[in-house]
């Protein structure tokens, strides 16, 4: 935001201003958007020698479609070298609907002291909403110390390999990518294998099983992450689809500890008619560490559910997946190049699903060489209807020790900020395909329940602290179908909560944290 003074004086504003949007008026992002109403903070540091006292305010807009629904504001005294802020008498405004997104509205401050001879002028800029960033097939996520291109039907490092849509895994960004090709593969069987992986034989490209459809959208606010995106595919170019959906959603942060990975979580839903029945879910990566990828080695960790490669000689890059949920894996294995790749001219939907499943399994590569390395979760059976969450973290370090400690940290991430409430964990919790979820967890302010309720009427959300107690309880009503509400604690200290939800015709617990 854009601040130019107009008077200058003792009294000077401070940091610009903070938008406070909390619901039911806005959604609580820190900014108003389109049909929000929210309040407005400003902070008058008095940069005199002398006490200002008695300070007052008036807040004016300059467009017709931004309302200031209370421009009166009152600051009280402000001695010599002292900061002060509106907050217990805040500014109140309204932006219309109509207006369009990414508008920066010019408000006028007028600042009065009962003790000085003149007044101050100020004008500074407010920002209606953002921009929305446009539909994309590839993405990039580099908001950490690593990037990693993600394409919109399931393939990360690139679209097609070596050298198309994207750039690869790179650890740190900016330097070559450390991942020639790689992605999600699921299916129950050599006949059923749905992949965005290389074909058979190796030069006519690589399958394309995976069918879009929407392609990614950042997702504002990007919360819990730094860095959000979103987008859906579905099985229909497998010639056996069975209807499955895939939601994949992809974060990464800026956080120290918490830099050196993307996270990727996958909901997978049958929309078929009939049952999948030992569906397995898995990512290939076939990492080229080094100059030299025929002097690799791999090796797995049975403890944190991952696998990893490296140059033989030198751990500076170590790359490769983490399972997140569920917690125990079908497999974790190195994939030998020279029997499952070269000698077929790349791997058969047999082999590949014999990989996600284990019966092709070796924790550890055996000499120097070319390899790709595989994590997969599975049985699953998915009813008509059901989801089922699968979840991976891409890692990449500067030496095994850092990369065992990322993997780590990922797992410690994603339990804290993506697990929520849900009647089984791994499992979304209705049968008509929506989670009942907290985000964020851990939460400052206020977070978002997601639920969903197959019979209109009350949902009772009730706090418990560690001991059992009840704390807090709210309720609201709720129509048919998906629904959110904003929780706001009342009058809770910060610490570890357990809130149920009850709705009509279901009720689940998770462990909250509140942390401020």
């Amino acid at each position: 935001m854009s601040l130019s003074v107009l008077s200058t004086g003792p009294l000077v504003i401070y940091n610009n201003n903070t938008v406070i949007d909390s619901p039911p008026g806005g959604n609580g992002d820190g900014r108003f958007d389109p049909g929000e109403s929210g309040q407005i903070v400003v902070a008058l540091r008095n940069v005199g020698n002398e006490a200002a006292e008695d300070v007052t305010a008036k807040l004016r807009s300059g467009y017709s479609l931004f309302v200031i629904t209370d421009s009166s504001s009152a600051y009280g005294d402000i001695p010599a070298g002292s900061t002060r802020t509106n907050n217990a008498d805040r500014f109140a405004a309204s932006a219309d609907a109509s207006i369009p997104i990414g508008t920066i509205v010019p408000c006028t401050l007028l600042v009065h002291s009962s003790n000085w001879v003149h007044d101050w002028t100020y004008v500074f800029g407010i920002q209606v909403g953002l921009p929305p960033v446009p539909p994309q097939y590839v993405i990039t996520l580099d908001t950490g110390e690593v990037s990693l291109s993600v394409c919109a039907i399931g393939s990360i490092g690139y679209d097609e390999p070596p050298t198309d849509l994207g750039t690869g895994f790179q650890v740190p960004k900016g330097v070559a990518s450390c991942l020639f090709y790689g992605g999600l593969m699921a299916g129950n069987s050599e006949s059923y294998l749905a992949d965005h992986h290389f074909s058979r034989p190796a030069n006519s490209g690589t399958n394309h099983d995976w069918q879009m459809l929407d392609s990614f959208r950042f997702v504002m606010p990007p919360t819990p992450a730094d860095e959000q995106w979103v987008n859906t595919m579905s099985d229909g170019g497998h010639p056996s689809s069975k209807g499955l959906g895939v939601e994949q959603r992809w974060y990464m942060n800026t956080e120290n500890e918490y830099d050196d990975w993307a996270i990727v979580v996958f909901d997978f839903e049958n929309n078929g008619s009939s049952a999948i029945n030992g569906l397995h879910v898995g990512m290939i990566g076939d990492f080229d560490v080094g100059s030299s990828p025929t002097a690799n080695i791999a090796g797995s960790d049975t403890v944190r559910r991952g696998v990893w490669m490296r140059q033989a000689s030198s751990e500076n890059p170590t790359a490769g997946f983490v399972l997140l949920a569920p917690t125990s894996f079908a497999n974790l294995t190195a994939v030998d190049h020279a029997r499952y790749v070269y000698p077929d001219s790349c791997m058969t939907d047999g082999q590949k699903f014999r990989l996600l499943d284990g019966t092709i399994a070796q924790r550890q590569s055996n000499r120097n060489y070319d390899w790709s390395v595989v994590a997969s979760a599975g049985p699953f059976n998915l009813e008509v209807g059901m989801m089922q969450r699968v979840a991976f973290a891409v890692v990449g370090a500067t030496s095994q020790e850092c990369w065992t400690e990322a993997a780590g940290k990922a797992q410690e991430w994603y339990d804290a900020n993506i697990l929520g409430v849900e009647e089984n964990p791994g499992r979304i919790a209705t049968g008509q395909g929506v989670r009942t979820f907290l985000m964020p967890n851990p939460f400052r302010n206020g977070t978002f329940v997601h639920y969903f309720s197959r019979i209109p009427g009350p949902v009772e959300l009730t706090a418990f602290d560690a001991s059992g107690r009840e704390v807090e309880r709210t309720v609201f009503q709720t129509e048919k179908g998906e629904g959110r509400y904003f929780w706001q604690p009342k009058s809770l200290a910060r610490g570890v909560y357990f809130l149920k939800v009850r709705t009509q015709d279901q009720e689940s617990v998770a462990k909250v944290l509140l942390v401020e």
